[in-house]
């Protein structure tokens, strides 16, 4: 089963920036309980005010359990503090 690349494009919420990033640093660890096996948060260097939110998770099934879970939900709600989003894109990581 291939692993799943999330791909979601943030945008921090004027004053919040400091905070988004360390949120998302510090509830890693939440979704790696759940089968995300790495996380990298991703400035442009042209814009730098645009922002790439990369999850790779063990596999389609792992996240979708995760996407259905209390720990996600009270995540997803935290979140809104901090950053909205586009549409989320997943993809089959290819080896």
């Amino acid at each position: 089963m291939p692993k799943l690349a999330i791909i979601r494009q943030i945008y921090f919420l004027p004053g919040r920036e400091a905070e988004g990033v360390r949120w998302l640093a510090e509830t890693e660890p939440k979704r790696r309980e759940a089968g995300q096996d790495a996380q990298y948060l991703l400035r442009g260097q042209t814009d730098t005010h645009e922002y790439l939110w990369v999850q790779v998770w063990q596999s389609l099934d792992a996240y979708e359990r995760w996407r259905r879970s209390d720990g996600r939900a009270t995540l997803a709600a935290q979140r809104g503090r901090f950053m909205s989003h586009h549409p989320t894109r997943m993809f089959d990581l290819l080896d």
